[in-house]
């Protein structure tokens, strides 16, 4: 049986990891004690200050999530970028080493002919 004694108590404990749905529905019953005469207004802005809280650490964790998303792409096209670049300088050095001994081989080739 729902009492106003209970409510209080209830209400009285909740914090941060409360569900919001139960948080809805216990407001829903204050609005029907309130309806009824009974002065439940402080456990009405109580309550509605506790669900604004829970709204407002919803958004930051959404906004927390969404930032390590986007690091996490990030980190990833990183370390894909530092190994497409490792293999370019690795192409850009092989073919130095061929030019090299192209340069190598025509000197040869010239010095033969002279």
């Amino acid at each position: 049986m729902v009492t106003y004694n209970n409510i209080v108590r209830k209400i009285s404990n909740f914090n941060m990891d409360t569900i919001r749905e139960e948080m809805m529905d216990d407001l829903s019953l204050l609005e029907d004690l309130d309806a009824h005469g009974y002065k439940v207004q402080i456990l009405k802005d109580r309550l509605n200050k506790l669900l604004m809280f829970k709204s407002e650490e919803e958004k930051l964790k959404n906004m927390l999530e969404q930032r390590d998303r986007v690091l996490s792409v990030h980190v990833e096209e990183n370390r894909i970028f530092k190994g497409t670049r490792a293999k370019r300088e690795e192409r850009v050095h092989e073919l130095w080493k061929e030019v090299v001994f192209i340069q190598k081989k025509e000197k040869y080739i010239d010095a033969k002919k002279a």
